[in-house]
């Protein structure tokens, strides 16, 4: 190999770049392992630059003239061409080496059968010949007999010998569609002049549909019709089974058939097209008498139009949709050679005169030209069988729009022209004709514009080739490529599907073949494609050092895409037969010997179509025409992602064809073009690659059909792609993907500068290296999801797709296989994992599918992916096992592998598999283990202190995520234990063991607290107790004995000031002794300004602190006393505290008691806080007229104001005596007795606050009954444990001080005070008194009985007076 070879990159291969894709992609979450961020976000640069870059060579590609574009197609003006010297370039411009580059090669003759020989001396009459192409079949009718034969090898002849008449023509088609039996493939049709005969054919292998064997001619006929004496001319079948037939009264035919008879006549007829069913009727005098036989009939499958030829000439138009058929338009010769001749007036009108043959132009080719019919001379007359503005309508006319005239007509031309052509066939841009030379000799010519196809105007290059005899048929040989690209048009709400140029898909395409066939034998030629082209000047030439294969890449590099190098890369990347080992050599070396040049963007300015590109301008992007679909064969082919660009416009009611013609032209503009500074050949690695992943690129990966099932229909994803077409795929990445080892060397340095570095900040040289770089991992990356892909294919896909979660189903059917190739590694890794668990459910050891998988995407199902299933297997087999001992065994190895994973290990899986043996224990473990597998050096424990303040350190952020999934997946598992032990079910992604009992969740509940709790994992137990507490569970919070709960206490309740978690931290201090804590705690919440707490709550906070405070040892409460900050001091706070707040209780009692709506404020400010005794009194007590409140606050505060306290007394006592006034005296007695008892109760024991002498007074002045009830009063006060003595000087105290009742303006009674006294007296014998108070008392009240009864005398005339003198 030359050195050159190895001039685009020079390091030496490293085997480590196999880990391809992954070091290049990006992952949407952000790797746990320590990379670094810079590198991850240059990782993604990189990419999108590469993806990129394909996306705009496969735009390029997209971006080709269209027919009517080439040939200049405008509403009302007939183009000429092919006088030009550009419309047939002359190669000896770009070399003279190249005048003997032919377009049609492998010229070979294959002789007829013997048997045919010796036939065709016993005939008699007359032979016919013909070819089957579909078949790859001859036939050959000879008088009565047919024989068919393959015409390859000249083998399998089949015949049929049973007709007694001469057969006039032969033809073959498909069925239709649940008429005949399976095993019938085809029909045969034989046409003798006075009847119709169907045959049946079939195959000797019919399942083998690569070569279904011999053939086979069923010998009864199916169907037998009448000709009716028409003589048949020609036969043409669909695809869809439709026979039509030309007869020589000028009428079209069809032969139509059915399964079962219908009511009308038999289940084969013969029905007319061209007259009208009634035609009969109208007398023949009145007929036209002119009956010109229909010589040829051509249909177009895709449009459903079928076009007649006539002897004279005439062409009719007739509409063949939807098993239907009528007559549209038929136009004559005279009409059409009008139309030439006035549009090329310059041209002799002998070029006109009459048209021999006629070709369809498919759909795919175009979707305004329509036909195209070729004269005698070989000039080509262009048709459009639609209105221009409107190709989407069904036929309804037959316009000239172009001429083309044959080689020769131009004015530097010294070839001769065509002359007396007689048979022809067109099809995508390749047009080949015979033509008669004398001596019963025909001239084949080939005309072909593959090599042009990006030009904006139709040039050809052509081949004349004299033949040795003539032919009497010739047919191309189909080759359906199923997964063939097409381009996507869309026009007024129809979409097209268009063929792109062979140069583009050549890579999957063979060489046509054609097949002549003669007298003597067949001939077999084929139309090279242009890699064959070049491969027939290396191989000729024996090199690539020449000016042959020079002037080849001049002529095909000289456009933007670097063509030439293309089809030396895929010559480079192909195997070959042996003998041709040199051109593998030989093509490389041409790659990097012509592929150094850089892509001289000036020169070719005039030639570049507006594109997006990563590295160019978006400016242009609107501007593109069209997009990329997959085949047309392909189901919901249109549904199909397509690539960044435009289609046209549907929505525009009135859209002309100048419209869609100005839109698909394409606008040459100076505009850069993608890598448009690197060499060709780097351009050349991206083109191929991209027209290798043309088909699927932007293909939907799977769509949703209906599949039918014993239990019914059902709806399946089904993929979009086959594992026969991957193969194609595969065969050509894999070759791709050895060039790129075999000659381009990469080492260690310079994959870690393609990591660390983005391209355009490089010079080009080593940007170019990394550039190829990076298209080596993604060809290696796309060779690993293919390759799982067709596993996948090849195990049921529709199968394993359905056991995977609907989510992700849809996410599948959403996703192109860019996505998935690109951006979709989890995507790939679960189809992977579903694959295994497939033959995990099958019960099939994983071994062999986990090696398979390993070898043919190692990237995509790692090792880790392997164990993960071995863990699995091994999981179910533990569940079947009945020897305890050995099943524990088995999980605790299922248990060690899991750990060998590591922190990639896919733990819902994982624990899911121990929930089905009911392993919590190891549930727990795993979980845990993976949180510290996943942070190994604990930066999520340093990122959770410090969040606030690390707002930009994603590093920590995504440990920390990381982490936070293990530990809530344990949550949920222990969560929904909890709720199953209480026989609530919940449905989530994971589910609990079956036949697992309420008991049994209990318990498996209380091993997975238990065992979580023995964690030393300190984020895990901040995140258990923040479960608990958020799921009501603190009585099991309150168990717990750990030092990270109270930690988890205080900082949660320093971060969101809960009250309800305060709670639990003053009873955890509670339960665990620290009293002072829990006081201190309960402290503050009784003073917390909220109005979530009630007045009462706190004054409950207050009494618990109180409680923990006297609970502390009584030595240390003691000790502390008259210390500051001491806890007697606190506990004497407390106690105040709790006694002005049960004041401030009051006041909300009696503030609530009735209630009016202005005093909710008040209320609310109550309740919000603790407020001190000044506020309550200032604020509260006094305006609010709360007498009482207004004592017991001066009584709280040892208020030293005799005066303010009797007012407030006074107040007290009138309220009192207000609101009982209105109630019957027992009541009130009953009222005033308790108030007095409440009050005493409260204040005795302080004199100033109970001022007994007032009180007495104010009662005695004011209430009522005292009259007749004088001792009511001093038994409330006796009540009371007020002392004898005590009480009977001061009743003596107020007599004394009495003025005569009956004078006005006195309330008191000196006479209701008298016999108070005298109560008191005799109260004597009721009361316990110690001798000496006794003996004062017996004393006192001696003396002062002596003064009342002087006072009674003083005053008898009352009677009530006189009844308490003594007798």
């Amino acid at each position: 190999m030359p050195s050159i070879a190895t001039d685009l990159l020079d390091s030496p291969l490293n085997g480590s770049s196999r880990n391809s894709f992954n070091e290049l992609k990006t992952f949407k979450k952000s790797s746990l392992l320590a990379q670094n961020t810079q590198k991850d976000l240059n990782d993604q640069n990189n990419l999108d630059l590469i993806t990129g870059c394909i996306d705009s060579f496969l735009q390029i590609d997209s971006i080709f003239p269209r027919l009517t574009e080439q040939l200049r197609v405008s509403p009302g003006f007939i183009f000429v061409s092919g006088r030009r010297d550009v419309d047939y370039p002359n190669l000896e411009e770009y070399g003279t080496s190249l005048k003997n580059l032919s377009q049609f090669i492998g010229l070979k003759t294959i002789p007829l059968p013997k048997i045919l020989i010796e036939q065709f001396g016993q005939m008699v009459q007359r032979c016919e010949m013909g070819i089957f192409s579909d078949i790859k079949r001859a036939w050959l009718a000879i008088d009565t007999n047919v024989y068919l034969w393959k015409y390859d090898t000249g083998s399998d002849v089949a015949y049929y010998d049973a007709l007694s008449r001469m057969i006039l023509k032969v033809d073959l088609t498909k069925p239709k569609k649940g008429v005949f039996k399976p095993h019938i493939k085809y029909i045969l049709v034989l046409v003798t002049f006075t009847e119709i005969i169907m045959l049946g054919i079939t195959f000797s292998d019919v399942d083998n549909l690569d070569d279904m064997g011999d053939l086979l001619v069923i010998p009864e006929p199916i169907y037998t019709i009448s000709t009716d004496n028409v003589e048949i001319k020609t036969i043409k079948s669909t695809e869809s089974g439709r026979i039509f037939l030309g007869g020589c009264d000028g009428c079209l035919y069809e032969i139509c058939y059915q399964a079962d008879t219908s009511w009308f006549g038999s289940n084969c007829r013969k029905v007319n097209h061209s007259n009208s069913a009634f035609s009969f009727l109208i007398p023949k005098l009145l007929q036209s008498s002119k009956q010109v036989p229909i010589i040829q009939i051509e249909i177009d499958e895709v449009r459903q139009i079928l076009y007649t030829l006539n002897e004279e000439g005439d062409i009719g138009v007739f509409d063949i949709i939807k098993d239907t058929s009528s007559k549209v338009i038929c136009k004559s010769l005279i009409s059409i050679s009008r139309e030439a001749i006035h549009a090329a007036s310059s041209i002799d009108e002998i070029n006109f005169k009459s048209i021999v043959s006629i070709d369809v132009v498919e759909e795919s080719e175009s979707i305004h030209v329509n036909l195209i019919a070729i004269t005698k001379t070989g000039a080509r007359l262009y048709f459009t069988a639609t209105n221009l503005n409107s190709p989407e309508q069904r036929p309804s006319c037959l316009n000239l729009i172009h001429i083309r005239l044959p080689p020769g007509f131009a004015a530097s031309s010294i070839s001769n022209r065509p002359n007396d052509v007689q048979m022809t066939h067109y099809k995508k841009g390749n047009f080949v004709f015979l033509s008669f030379q004398n001596d019963n000799k025909d001239i084949l010519w080939v005309l072909s514009s593959d090599s042009f196809a990006f030009k904006n105007e139709l040039s050809e290059l052509y081949t004349i080739i004299p033949l040795k005899t003539r032919i009497w048929c010739m047919a191309e040989e189909p080759n359906v490529i199923d997964y063939k690209p097409y381009q996507s048009l869309s026009f007024k709400n129809k979409t097209f599907a268009l063929e792109t140029p062979s140069i583009v898909t050549q890579h999957l395409e063979s060489p046509k073949k054609f097949i002549f066939l003669t007298t003597q034998g067949v001939i077999i030629g084929y139309k090279p494609r242009l890699i064959d082209q070049l491969k027939q000047l290396l191989l000729e030439n024996q090199g690539y050092e020449n000016e042959a294969v020079k002037s080849f890449f001049k002529l095909h590099d000289s456009s933007f895409q670097s063509n030439a190098c293309v089809f030396a890369l895929i010559l480079a990347c192909d195997q070959y037969p042996t003998g041709e080992e040199k051109l593998v050599e030989w093509a490389t070396s041409a790659f990097f010997h012509y592929g150094n040049e850089i892509f001289d963007q000036t020169h070719h300015n005039n030639l570049m179509p507006i594109i997006s590109t990563p590295i160019a301008s978006n400016t242009a992007k609107d501007q593109l025409s069209t997009s990329l679909v997959g085949s047309p064969i392909r189901n919901d082919s249109f549904k199909m992602s397509p690539i960044s660009s435009n289609v046209l416009d549907g929505t525009r009611s009135q859209q002309t064809f100048m419209d869609v013609h100005q839109s698909q032209s394409t606008p040459y503009v100076n505009t850069n073009y993608p890598l448009s500074n690197y060499s060709n050949k780097c351009r050349a690695l991206f083109i191929y690659f991209s027209r290798i992943i043309r088909p699927i690129w932007n293909l939907k990966t799977v769509n949703f059909c209906i599949s039918q099932t014993e239990d019914g229909t059902k709806e399946i994803l089904a993929s979009n792609i086959t594992a026969d077409e991957i193969k194609v795929y595969l065969l050509r990445l894999n070759a791709l993907q050895n060039f790129l080892k075999q000659n381009t060397n990469f080492s260690l340095l310079e994959s870690e500068r393609y990591l660390k570095s983005t391209f355009p900040r490089l010079d080009q040289q080593t940007s170019e290296k990394n550039l190829i770089y990076g298209l080596l991992k993604l060809v290696e990356h796309c060779l690993e999801v293919l390759n799982l892909w067709k596993l996948l294919c090849v195990h049921q896909f529709h199968v394993i797709v359905s056991n995977i979660a609907k989510d992700k189903q849809a996410q599948l059917s959403n996703m192109n296989f860019k996505d998935l190739i690109v951006f979709g590694s989890d995507m790939t890794t679960l189809l992977a994992s579903a694959l295994v668990q497939r033959f995990i459910e099958d019960h099939s050891t994983t071994d062999i599918i986990n090696k398979r998988l390993q070898d043919v995407c190692p990237s995509i199902y790692k090792n880790e992916n392997a164990l993960h299933a071995k863990v699995h297997e091994m999981v179910l087999k533990a569940k079947s096992l009945t020897n305890e001992n050995d099943r524990k065994i088995l999980l605790e190895n299922a248990l060690k592998i899991c750990k060998k994973i590591g922190p990639r290990i896919n733990l819902q899986a994982i624990c899911d598999l121990f929930q089905i043996v009911k392993w919590y224990e190891a549930i727990v473990d795993i979980c845990l283990t993976t949180a510290q597998q996943r942070d190994p050096q604990n930066l999520a424990s340093h990122y959770r202190k410090n969040k606030d303040r690390m707002l930009e350190d994603p590093q920590g952020k995504d440990y920390y995520d990381s982490r936070m999934e293990c530990y809530l997946l344990l949550l949920d598992i222990y969560g929904r234990l909890i709720q199953h032990s209480k026989s609530i079910l919940n449905s989530r992604t994971t589910t609990l063991s079956d036949n697992l009992s309420p008991e049994e969740a209990k318990n498996f509940a209380q091993t997975v607290l238990r065992l979580s709790i023995q964690s030393n994992d300190e984020i895990f137990h901040y995140n258990l107790y923040h479960w608990l507490y958020e799921h009501n569970q603190t009585d099991k919070l309150l168990e717990i004995k750990s030092p990270y709960l109270e930690a988890y206490l205080k900082e949660k309740t320093t971060e969101i000031n809960d009250s309800l978690l305060m709670d639990f931290l003053w009873l955890y201090y509670e339960r665990n002794g620290h009293y002072s804590a829990a006081a201190q705690i309960l402290a503050k919440l009784a003073e917390k300004n909220s109005n979530e707490l009630s007045l009462q709550k706190r004054i409950e906070y207050l009494s618990r602190a109180i409680v923990c405070m006297k609970s502390l040892d009584a030595r240390m409460i003691s000790s502390s006393i008259g210390v500051i900050g001491s806890a007697g001091e606190f506990l004497h706070v407390l106690e105040e505290k709790i006694e002005v707040a049960r004041i401030q209780q009051q006041i909300l009692n009696c503030i609530e008691k009735n209630r009016p709506v202005m005093f909710d404020e008040a209320i609310q400010a109550l309740n919000s806080s603790l407020l001190n005794i000044t506020a309550l009194y200032q604020e509260f007590a006094v305006p609010f007229e709360l007498y009482e409140c207004q004592l017991k606050i001066l009584h709280c505060a040892d208020h030293e104001d005799v005066t303010l306290i009797e007012n407030i007394w006074r107040s007290i006592l009138n309220q009192e005596l207000s609101s009982v006034a209105d109630k019957d005296i027992e009541t009130q007695k009953t009222l005033l007795k308790n108030k007095i008892k409440e009050l005493g109760i409260a204040y005795l024991n302080t004199e100033k606050f109970f001022p007994l002498e007032l009180i007495i007074t104010l009662l005695e002045c004011n209430v009522k009954f005292s009259e007749n009830e004088p001792n009511w009063l001093v038994e409330t006060f006796l009540s009371l444990k007020i002392p004898l003595i005590y009480l009977f000087e001061i009743y003596h105290k107020i007599y004394k001080s009495r003025v005569d009742f009956k004078t006005p303006g006195l309330a008191l009674n000196p006479l209701n005070l008298l016999k108070s006294l005298v109560y008191l007296i005799n109260q004597l014998d009721h009361c316990y008194l110690n001798p000496s108070d006794r003996k004062y008392f017996v004393s006192k009240a001696l003396d002062l009985i002596s003064g009342y009864i002087s006072d009674l005398l003083f005053d008898s005339s009352d009677s009530e007076t006189k009844e308490m003198l003594p007798i």
